[in-house]
């Protein structure tokens, strides 16, 4: 499935709150674009591309993706958005943004899939995700 929403019907956003700590650690610049990519993806939940099978991580295959950098920057963008659609499968109700980080050493793939896999341990427990 893929393309945008029309008119008013918004998906909900979810932030964690490590993710959430995750923008406030990059510089200004790049917290404005985190924050224009966050609006769209209100709209648009399926702006990025999906990790499937390419996944560094395979607990991360239901998860995707949004390469991005400063406006200024010319070559391979150096950060990554990681996000999960709810449902993943069909039409979703909630974007949840896992992780933001740089590309390089795989930082933002290696913190969303320790978010994702402390979410499983949680409800493991019995603990409402």
């Amino acid at each position: 499935m893929s393309g945008s929403r029309s008119g008013d019907d918004w998906v909900r956003l979810r932030v964690l709150e490590e993710a959430r700590d995750d923008v406030r650690a990059l510089d200004r610049a790049l917290q404005g674009v985190v924050a224009d990519l966050v609006v769209e993806l209100h709209r648009n939940p399926y702006r990025g591309d999906p990790l499937e099978e390419a996944a560094p991580f395979p607990i991360l295959a239901e998860c995707r993706r949004i390469r991005f950098d400063e406006a200024n920057w010319s070559q391979k963008p150096r950060y990554r958005l990681i996000y999960r659609n709810e449902p993943h499968d069909g039409s979703p109700h909630e974007v949840v943004v896992l992780a933001v980080g740089r590309r390089e050493k795989l930082i933002a793939y290696v913190r969303a899939a320790g978010r994702v896999g402390e979410e499983i341990r949680q409800r493991g427990r019995g603990r409402p995700a």
